[in-house]
């Protein structure tokens, strides 16, 4: 490529993640090296529909508790009030990024309140996928990455999707 389609694609790939929220971090990595492979990695990121590990710990998310949660639940939370949702940051250090089922703090905050900020456990649940085998026996294959899901302490884990 000359350098004249080299920037012909980083101006299609900068003017594609302009209205992203997220672009991975390999993706931007290669913007000036091979802006269309920057390209090609944003747009086969784009169909994925499970949540990465890099993506759940960049942002601070907003959290509110659904309305089947009852009422000792939602009498505290700001969004059934009127108020801004509660934001949560999921932290993982190096350590427990290499492992298969990530772990690490999740931060609990509110920050129109003042209270005290709170910090929990979380671990990344993987589904195992189900499948029968020739013989009829029921294999569990190691990972689905169509389906992630979060486990705060022993609260039971929720199913994180993402759309483009």
């Amino acid at each position: 490529e000359g350098n004249g389609a080299k920037h012909l694609w980083r101006d299609a790939t900068v003017n594609l993640w302009s209205e992203k929220v997220y672009v991975p971090k390999s993706a931007r990595a290669k913007l000036k090296s091979s802006p269309k492979e920057a390209l090609r990695i944003s747009l086969h990121d784009a169909i994925r529909s499970w949540i990465t590990l890099e993506e759940l710990t960049t942002f601070a998310w907003n959290f509110r508790f659904k309305e089947l949660a009852g009422d000792v639940w939602t009498n505290d939370d700001p969004w059934w009030n009127g108020r801004k949702p509660r934001k949560v940051a999921f932290h993982c250090d190096e350590l427990h990024r290499k492992k298969r089922c990530p772990r690490g703090v999740m931060e609990w905050f509110d920050e129109h309140s003042g209270e005290e900020r709170q910090f929990l456990s979380w671990k990344f649940l993987l589904r195992k996928v189900h499948r029968i085998t020739e013989k009829s026996e029921i294999c569990y294959d190691r990972v689905a990455p169509s389906w992630r899901g979060v486990q705060v302490q022993n609260f039971p884990g929720e199913l994180i999707l993402r759309t483009s």
